[in-house]
Parts: C-alpha cells; sequence; structure tokens
C-alpha cells in the first residue's frame, strides 16, 4: 500500500504532528480498503508516510473511539455510520458522554472533523435550512469541547460533499460552517477550515463509491491535499 514516491530520507516525524484525531461519521471511519471504502485514516497514514518516510503509530499518533463494524480492529478512530453532529458531541466528544475514549480522556492535538452529512439528510432540526444553525451551532460545541480537554488543541473542520440529491442544501451549509468558523475568536488559532473541494482540484465522479462516499481514489486525493494543507498551516 505505501509507495516511497518523491518522499523525504531518513524519515521525519512532522512536529506538528502529535495526537491526531478523525472525528465524523461513515465518511470518515476506515472501513475496507478492499472493498474500496478505505475511509480517511489508510490514505492518511500512507500520505505521510509518502511525504516524510515516517510510518505513524495507530495508538500514539492517532487516538479515537474504536468503530465496532471496523475490520481492522488494531486501529483507533472516531468514526461511525449514520452519526450527525449533535451524536458525536453526545456519544463520543462531550465531557458528559458515556463512551471512556471521549476528548476529555483522549484530549487530542490535531483533530480532522467531517461532520454535518446526516444532519441535512434527515433534515434534523431543519438542517437544511439556512443558516443551519443547528450544524453550525452543534460544530462550535464540539470545537469547545475538544477545546476543554486540550486548550492548543487544532480542530480542522472539512467542508461537507455534495455530490448527491440535497447538493443545493450542502452548499449553502458549507457557506453557513465556513463563516462561522471563520467568525470564531479562535479562527486560525483553534478552529481552521479546510475546503477540500477546492484543494481536490481535479476529481471526477468516479472518485465516489456512491453519491455520500469518496472510493479509495478519491481518499488518496482528498488526504493528498488534506496533508497538504497541514503542511501550509503548521510546516515550521
Amino acid at each position: 500500500m505505501f509507495r516511497n514516491n518523491g518522499r523525504k530520507t531518513p524519515a521525519t516525524k512532522p512536529s506538528w504532528l502529535l495526537k491526531f484525531q478523525f472525528a465524523g461519521d461513515s465518511i470518515t471511519s476506515d472501513s475496507n480498503w478492499g472493498a474500496n471504502r478505505s475511509g480517511f485514516r489508510q490514505p492518511f497514514v500512507q500520505t505521510i508516510y509518502e511525504v516524510y518516510g515516517y510510518l505513524m503509530n495507530a495508538f500514539t499518533d492517532i487516538v479515537g473511539q474504536q468503530n465496532s463494524n471496523n475490520t481492522r480492529t488494531s486501529v483507533p478512530f472516531c468514526g461511525t455510520s449514520g452519526l450527525r453532529s449533535d451524536q458525536l458531541l453526545a456519544t463520543y466528544v462531550g465531557t458528559g458522554s458515556g463512551d471512556a475514549l471521549n476528548a476529555a480522556t483522549l484530549a487530542p492535538s490535531m483533530v480532522h472533523l467531517n461532520i454535518g452529512t446526516n444532519d441535512l439528510l434527515q433534515n434534523y432540526n431543519s438542517s437544511r435550512t439556512a443558516p443551519h444553525t443547528h450544524v453550525t451551532t452543534t460544530i462550535g460545541q464540539i470545537i469547545d469541547a475538544y477545546k476543554t480537554a486540550n486548550p492548543s488543541v487544532k480542530v480542522i473542520v472539512a467542508n461537507l460533499f455534495d455530490n448527491n440529491a440535497q447538493a443545493a442544501a450542502f452548499l449553502s451549509c458549507k457557506a453557513s460552517i465556513k463563516s462561522y468558523i471563520e467568525g470564531r475568536a479562535d479562527f486560525g488559532v483553534n478552529s481552521f477550515v479546510f475546503d477540500s473541494f477546492t484543494a481536490m482540484g481535479a476529481y471526477t465522479l468516479t472518485n465516489w463509491d456512491d453519491d455520500t462516499h469518496l472510493n479509495n481514489a478519491g481518499n488518496v486525493i482528498y488526504n493528498t491535499a488534506h496533508v497538504a494543507r497541514l503542511r501550509a498551516l503548521f510546516e515550521v
């Protein structure tokens, strides 16, 4: 799986790569590379290896909730199919959650947050209606929960994917999320935006597994852009 194209030698762990967590729904979760649905973790690890020659430790470099339907059971992460933003906050991230691996326990240093897709698909609390207050407010509470656990945390909020029947609502919600994050007092310190579709550049419908999830090839493109964004923000 790992390639050696242009990577640094000797292997160097990037200074910004400490306790990294992926938080989100099925788009985030690491399901099965062989079934063409890798999620974010595997291609992220692959890209870090290609760029730095560093193979991330599954338990110290990446932290998070173990998904019970994940076939790669040795790898912890946070990503659960069907999860809405309020469920992510209540069940996994918030200090009152019942999960033992919540933000207060793990205190990650960096979080990739991609949440809100199921809020819109279910139109939960009128999530499809601008200004999409349910989604933006809950994302803010998620960021604050991570900050309570670790005041120096960096939360990278990724764009929602809009390749589905609710594309207009998704485009509107993405704009609302971006505006909300950029208006936070901690923008550029604790909260950041990853404009994933713009960063991905050239991609086609062949990079999708269905109308919501990227396939392996799409996830490689996404995470190549993601790592480039992190390097631009945090490389010393």
